[in-house]
């Protein structure tokens, strides 16, 4: 029979939260909710075009994101702190796929798929325009922020899906935070 302290190790490694599972579920909510929104696309990356380019009231992904990003209360502070650790947790390591041009980063964002638009996300606190996250800050253009980060999260979503994102602690911290910008903005749909 095994001692007690031969079961610590085991049993606080059981108590760590698994954000791989969590942002699968929540990523199965995610795609319900654009499936609803999108009956007359088939492919997830249709889908995903189509909620990146609908920025008005019929997107309420993008008005929860502008409330959450331009806000002042504790929900929109707690979410530019977790989209400020999902910049900082991507510039970590080099994330690559196929079907990307270069890393994947906030640095070299998706933002049209359909002509090849990637842009540069990150500003300096210098330049004018920039919305300070916590030790990074992003461009001031609500349109442009929000489709280069569901595109970034779409992306990080294909590795984990696909089997291609290695299970280290580096890759864990992506995809938590990955998670709780989802999950933010799922809980305000």
């Amino acid at each position: 029979m095994p001692s007690p302290s031969d079961n610590t190790s085991k049993w606080k490694q059981l108590s760590e939260i698994d954000y791989f599972g969590l942002f699968i579920k929540n990523w199965l909510a995610f795609n319900s909710w654009y499936r609803g929104h999108h009956p007359n696309l088939r492919i997830d990356r249709d889908c995903m075009e189509a909620v990146k380019n609908t920025q008005d009231a019929r997107n309420s992904a993008f008005t929860v994101f502008g409330r959450l990003i331009t806000g002042i209360d504790r929900e929109a502070l707690s979410f530019r702190d977790n989209l400020d650790g999902f910049v900082t947790s991507l510039n970590r390591v080099t994330l690559t796929t196929s079907r990307y041009t270069g890393a994947i980063s906030f640095a070299n964002a998706l933002i049209d798929k359909n002509v090849n638009d990637y842009q540069n996300l990150i500003r300096t606190q210098r330049q004018r325009n920039i919305i300070k996250l916590g030790s990074a800050c992003v461009i001031d253009d609500t349109e442009v922020l929000f489709k280069g980060m569901i595109e970034l999260i779409y992306q990080v979503r294909c590795l984990l899906f696909h089997g291609d994102l290695d299970p280290t602690d580096e890759n864990h911290q992506i995809v938590r935070y990955a998670y709780l910008i989802i999950n933010s903005i799922m809980k305000n749909l």
